[in-house]
């Protein structure tokens, strides 16, 4: 996974806020990768579960759709006595097709350095969230080495 990548840190207490990263799963039995999944951790405070249920992103201009997974959810009021609102987060997952790699060559060939997908949620709007394409690449590399382990 893409776990320990870039993560965007924000405010006096440097939080990590709706943070990403990739995950792969392989077959040890028949040595090959069976799926990539996106783990997004979205984070809101007003006053309303996000609500996540459907991912879109495009591969060489064709729309995917996933209907994803909820992982977990979680609220915290602590501060809202100080702040007027909870704060509430949603992990929510999804499969990428297995063309995201030969996506992210493609993207790269052409200079453009990110890969671009939203999450649709009902309680929330829409999530606009992007990878930097050599996180993607990297992870494929990292998937490649494991596969010749096996």
């Amino acid at each position: 996974n893409t776990v320990n990548c870039y993560k965007s840190e924000g405010g006096i207490l440097r939080m990590v806020w709706n943070d990403q990263f990739l995950r792969a799963y392989v077959s040890k039995n028949t040595k090959s990768l069976l799926s990539i999944q996106v783990y997004s951790i979205m984070y809101a405070s007003q006053n309303r579960w996000i609500r996540p249920y459907q991912a879109n992103y495009l591969i060489n201009e064709k729309r995917y759709t996933d209907k994803g997974t909820n992982i977990d959810s979680d609220v915290d009021c602590s501060l809202s006595s100080s702040t007027g609102s909870c704060q509430y987060r949603a992990d929510y997952g999804f499969n990428l097709d297995l063309s995201i790699f030969q996506e992210a060559r493609r993207l790269k060939s052409q200079g453009i350095r990110t890969f671009n997908y939203r999450i649709k949620t009902n309680g929330y709007g829409d999530i606009d969230r992007v990878f930097n394409v050599e996180e993607l690449l990297g992870l494929e590399e990292r998937i490649n080495s494991t596969l010749k382990k096996l």
